[in-house]
């Protein structure tokens, strides 16, 4: 016999029977909307691949970027951890910044190494370059910006591992003098500096101290050992003098060069 109306089971079956079988309902019901829940975070968590098509069962994306991943080869970025859960864009970002060298100055003041294929870049973590260097590597592994406020939590975090954790160094604008030798930044594409000793000069690819840039510097020719192309040299950068003052300026006070911030 099939009961339909509760009014009839409780008459027939009892209250308690009742009870037990609206009891079942609600758990099932639940459990439902526990699956439903849980099915459509699953999904949500799910980052985009590279390419568009639909990401591995791992849900993983290799670091095969352009910047060169900050030295970082076969290194694993992911949004989800070893057991499966998703984890923050600010704590995805710190993870990549965990690939530089992260130190501050005397100042307290928070600074990360970032490393190319072709150049060792030296920002503030608080600077505009520093921010767009994590944006750009965010965007190029999983396809989509990310938040200004997630990146914003990541570099208070950054910024502390800088100074409580990094050693402490020093930081140079244009031009280091280090008593027996001097270096100065050409401020180009590469990073490549000049390095000066009694006994000639150099151009190094990876400069040995820590240079840092503001926006306006701008970058000066590299120098040549040949006097005929050292006066090609000279000759293109005074070509247009009212563009290249400062570079003239520079050049001009580099034989008595002291510790200043150079334009």
């Amino acid at each position: 016999m099939i009961i339909k109306d509760p009014n009839d089971y409780y008459r027939i079956k009892g209250a308690v029977a009742l009870k037990q079988i609206i009891d079942d309902a609600i758990t099932a019901h639940n459990a439902g909307i526990k699956q439903m829940f849980d099915d459509a975070q699953n999904e949500k968590a799910v980052p985009p691949s590279e390419d568009g098509t639909a990401p591995n069962s791992d849900n993983v994306a290799s670091e095969s970027i352009a910047d060169g991943g900050n030295g970082g080869e076969g290194k694993v970025i992911s949004h989800m951890d070893d057991l499966g859960h998703k984890k923050s864009q600010p704590t995805v970002l710190i993870e990549m910044a965990d690939d530089c060298e992260l130190f501050h100055t005397a100042d307290d003041e928070a600074y990360a190494v970032v490393k190319t294929p072709t150049s060792r870049q030296v920002f503030a973590v608080r600077s505009a370059g520093f921010r767009r260097y994590l944006s750009q590597r965010y965007f190029k592994l999983f396809g989509k910006g990310v938040g200004n406020q997630a990146l914003q939590d990541a570099l208070i975090t950054i910024e502390a591992k800088a100074n409580f954790n990094g050693t402490l160094r020093q930081v140079y604008k244009r031009v280091a003098n280090l008593g027996d030798r001097i270096y100065l930044d050409l401020c180009d594409e590469k990073w490549r500096v000049i390095e000066v000793t009694a006994a000639g000069w150099q151009v190094l690819n990876c400069s040995p101290v820590m240079f840092t840039r503001t926006k306006d510097m701008l970058s000066i020719p590299e120098p040549k050992h040949a006097a005929s192309d050292a006066i090609l040299s000279v000759n293109d950068l005074i070509k247009n003098k009212e563009e290249n003052y400062k570079n003239i300026y520079l050049l001009k006070r580099f034989v008595n060069v002291r510790d200043e911030d150079y334009p």
